[in-house]
């Protein structure tokens, strides 16, 4: 007898979405470090098997009837990733009110192991520079993807006004983009120079400036650049590969993007690709909430890092370090519970590696899942009690460094 043939139904949201990356009024500036917008783009891919997903679909409008209940918003409105107010995540769980925190938990409760789901992450600078150097030969003295990472780090931690000018003005020559990051680096290496904490850091801007001198480019920089959805489309397949599902049974479900469903129905071999308004969705709405819950996550980490390297004051204080502040680790029971939680849900998918996609650099994402991890450190929360609140900063600043160390090993 014949193996039925099984299906999928993949539900498939953004958040921080940018369709083109261009510099701002405000010359200097990316239109991606207005205050709303973010340093990443996310995607949220929620996969159901076709005779189930109608049971998760009906627990899904269950538990947002009830999130609607708790806030006290109509029945009839829809509730996104957005309707919970920003000031929530400024602290991460640590900030969450109690409505906020209910609803979270709920949410976070449906996830069982019948879910196949993917974070997507791609930094927006990362994909700038990825264009201005696509057509140039680096130095096979070089590891070009650790290259690649390392550049694509110094220019997100050290972005000043001039650089972005430079990446964002059609008319700059190869000359003119050599010698702005080269004067970056050496300005950077200047400042740092004799910071202990820093050494590994000066190493690395060594490095880079070595590569670039041997390196034959051939940069080109433009006054726009238009975002590339077949990076997050080309991480669905890996992870639809790995989990040994044919992409001609899966159907996709996009939230409602003429790019991202031109790209897929063009590129990709799926079943069937369908752009619906979220608002007549629920599959949809999940991966909306999922990628915004990350998203806005990995926002406030970003805010709690962010440095102006043009503003004197930063390179005055660079002796000291930009970690998270202690009121993220200032939690009640249950907000420990909740990371622990959220933590879970990814620790019990670690062995499917395409659960989480992201760029080269994963930047400030990295920190919020080594926040999770943190927490599963734990046996309980009383345990964790026994540390006081910078004990625990200075613990999660060791941990993530080492996790990060560990990440660009792989």
């Amino acid at each position: 007898m014949a193996k039925k043939k099984k299906f999928y139904i993949c539900f498939y949201d953004e958040a921080f979405h940018d369709r083109k990356i261009t510099e701002s009024k405000e010359k200097g500036q990316m239109n991606i470090e207005q205050k709303e917008n973010g340093d990443n783009f996310f995607t949220a891919k929620i996969i159901f098997l076709e005779h189930q997903h109608e049971k998760y679909i009906r627990l899904f409008n269950e538990f947002e009837n009830q999130a609607k209940e708790i806030l006290g918003i109509d029945s009839s409105a829809m509730f996104k990733g957005t309707t919970i107010n920003k000031p929530n995540f400024k602290n991460g769980v640590s900030s969450f009110n109690e409505k906020t925190l209910e609803i979270y938990n709920n949410f976070f409760d449906l996830i069982d192991n019948n879910w196949i789901f993917q974070i997507s992450v791609m930094n927006k600078l990362e994909h700038v520079i990825n264009s201005i150097f696509s057509n140039s030969s680096i130095s096979l003295i070089a590891d070009e993807q650790a290259f690649r990472y390392s550049l694509s780090k110094f220019l997100n931690h050290y972005r000043n006004e001039e650089l972005i000018s430079v990446l964002f003005d059609s008319d700059s020559t190869i000359s003119d983009i050599y010698n702005c990051i080269m004067n970056l680096l050496d300005d950077v290496e200047n400042n740092i120079s004799g910071i202990k904490r820093k050494e590994k850091e000066e190493r690395a801007i060594r490095e880079i400036r070595t590569i670039l001198s041997n390196s034959l480019l051939n940069l080109k920089s433009k006054e726009k650049y238009e975002w590339d959805y077949s990076h997050s489309l080309n991480g669905l397949v890996f992870l639809l590969e790995e989990k040994k599902i044919k992409i001609k049974s899966v159907n996709l479900i996009i939230d409602r993007e003429e790019r991202t469903e031109a790209v897929a129905k063009r590129f990709f071999n799926f079943k069937s690709v369908k752009s619906v308004k979220s608002k007549d969705c629920s599959g949809v709405r999940i991966a909306d909430i999922f990628s915004n819950f990350v998203g806005r996550f990995v926002k406030a980490i970003e805010d709690e890092y962010l440095e102006d390297w043009d503003n004197p004051d930063t390179k005055a204080k660079l002796a000291e370090r930009r970690i998270l502040n202690t009121e993220w680790f200032n939690l009640t029971n249950e907000q420990f519970d909740l990371y622990v939680k959220i933590a879970n849900v990814f620790y019990d998918r670690k062995d499917i590696f395409w659960t989480v996609q992201t760029g080269l650099y994963w930047g400030h994402f990295g920190v919020f899942i080594s926040l999770l991890y943190y927490f599963l450190t734990y046996d309980n929360f009383d345990e964790y009690q026994s540390y006081s609140y910078e004990e625990h900063r200075e613990q999660f600043n060791l941990f993530c460094l080492q996790r990060e160390e560990q990440m660009h090993q792989r």
